[in-house]
């Protein structure tokens, strides 16, 4: 049973013929999306037989006003014959699947007389028959690949009934049962059920043509159902949901793949546990989506893989409310991929250093920067929201660094001396790891006291990078900058000389 939808009205007569009538009666059922091919095998029964068959299909026989369940508990009891429509690749539904347990509870024991096919349950459907039937006769519907690739008007050009058509085999015991003659007896009414077979599969093919090819869903993806804990803005109770689509596993270095349904708080176990873990950092940037996607506030959402190998941004598809207090969230996690370098490699590399040395000054260097250590000591924001804040642009930062190939002394040779290099790195990498602890001290912080040594202590370490790292910045932009001046200077002394007129 599906959908209410028109059923053709070449039919409507026939359907709706009393049962009293007919010598078999068949119900049918079918999932919504096979509507069209039910409707088809209904005509086609009722164009091969007429009278003699009564085809219960609910778009016709339930009116407006009956008792859904009352009206289809009565047919099916009263059904010769359940034949079951279920090309798609989930199988029966509801309704289906309710119609096929009722259908067998009532047909158990001796069939009445005059009713040979009492109690019969047929499968029509593309691949393995669904569960619930699959002990019974089944009639394959579907094509393969190369067959849909047809036409309409090519597929039925080559379409052909033989003698061994499943559905004209079954036609042959309905013939016999409603005439008392061999189907094979009477050749001129079998040559009519082939043509009218015919028909049927041409609906099908059209059907099925009408129907995805193909649908990939490259992304990973997870899918969250939780309450947030009023009192601590960024944490989730431990019996929230969260459901990993797409591999999403692999990000968070979690090797077991069917670990895909799970609690927050064994998800959390996992992500302790997993290879290069950042467990603390995954877990908090999840937190603050959650939290601030409530007042549409989505951006900056980065996180690093395991092993920090691969950098993806998480966006967020759906968030849905619920009057208990629940939360259903959706998160596709795409790879951030980097643009391929073009032109030379010199310039490429000062640019990209550049940009991670601004994004790094404008972050911790500034005097009016959000994170300057005095705009924490004093804030005018919860602890917590600057906390995350911090943990999201390191995220960035960090995919800045990678890009230019910081962690590569190498690569800066003729602009700094490799040993400032080691020394800048050696410097920034352990306070970048403090840095990281003391955001999720603060971010985890709930009483008045926790939240003051905290931010104290957050404060101290932004504190220690203006004064170590700063330093290291600005020399690192004077470097940068000298080398562009040169090759600025290069330029210009090439362009003169190749008009003419170098410079005296």
């Amino acid at each position: 049973m599906g959908n209410p939808h028109n059923t053709p009205a070449r039919s409507l007569a026939h359907s709706l013929v009393s049962d009293s009538t007919s010598k078999l009666t068949i119900f049918l059922s079918y999932v919504h999306e096979d509507l069209e091919i039910a409707t088809a095998l209904n005509n086609t029964i009722v164009d091969a037989f007429g009278n003699d068959v009564a085809v219960f299909i609910d778009k016709v026989r339930i009116q407006q006003g009956d008792n859904v369940r009352t009206t289809i508990n009565e047919n099916l009891e009263k059904a010769d014959i359940l034949a079951v429509v279920s090309t798609g690749v989930d199988g029966p539904r509801y309704w289906a699947g309710y119609e096929i347990g009722y259908f067998g509870g009532v047909h158990q024991g001796q069939a009445p007389p005059n009713h040979p096919l009492w109690g019969t349950v047929v499968n029509f459907c593309s691949g393995k028959p669904p569960d619930p039937v699959d002990a019974y006769k089944y009639l394959p519907l579907g094509f393969d690949d190369s067959e849909l690739e047809k036409s309409p008007e090519e597929f039925g050009k080559q379409l052909t009934i033989g003698e061994d058509e499943p559905l004209l085999l079954w036609f042959g015991e309905l013939f016999t049962v409603t005439t008392g003659d061999q189907l094979e007896a009477k050749k001129a009414r079998q040559d009519n059920f082939k043509e009218i077979i015919k028909g049927f599969w041409k609906k099908v093919f059209a059907a099925f043509k009408d129907r995805p090819k193909s649908e990939v869903k490259p992304q990973k993806q997870l899918k969250i159902r939780f309450n947030l804990v009023p009192e601590r803005q960024f944490q989730i109770k431990d019996d929230a949901e969260i459901t990993l689509l797409g591999n999403a596993q692999s990000i968070f270095g979690i090797p077991n793949q069917s670990l895909q349904k799970l609690s927050w708080k064994l998800f959390c176990a996992e992500l302790i546990k997993a290879e290069g873990s950042l467990a603390p950092f995954w877990i908090a940037t999840l937190s603050r989506i959650l939290a601030r996607a409530g007042r549409y506030e989505v951006n900056g959402n980065v996180i690093w893989s395991h092993n920090e190998q691969r950098l993806f941004q998480l966006f967020l598809t759906t968030y849905t409310t619920y009057h208990n207090g629940t939360v259903e969230a959706s998160l596709y996690i795409v790879e951030i991929l980097r643009r391929p370098d073009r032109g030379d490699a010199e310039t490429t590399l000062l640019a990209k250093g550049l940009q991670s040395a601004l994004r790094f000054r404008s972050l911790f260097l500034e005097e009016d920067g959000l994170f300057n250590y005095l705009n924490v000591k004093f804030p005018h924001n919860a602890l917590s929201q600057v906390a995350a804040d911090i943990v999201a642009e390191l995220d960035l930062l960090n995919s800045d660094l990678l890009d230019a190939d910081i962690a590569r002394p190498t690569r800066y040779r003729g602009i700094l001396e490799l040993s400032d290099i080691e020394n800048m790195a050696g410097t920034w990498m352990p306070l970048r790891g403090r840095l990281l602890e003391d955001c999720k001290q603060a971010i985890d912080a709930s009483d008045p006291k926790e939240i003051e040594v905290a931010r104290l202590g957050l404060a101290a370490t932004l504190q220690q990078i203006e004064s170590t790292v700063g330093p290291l910045n600005e020399e690192f932009l004077r470097a940068i900058a000298k080398r562009l001046m040169t090759i600025a200077d290069e330029a210009k002394t090439k362009r003169d000389t190749h008009n003419g007129h170098p410079e005296e």
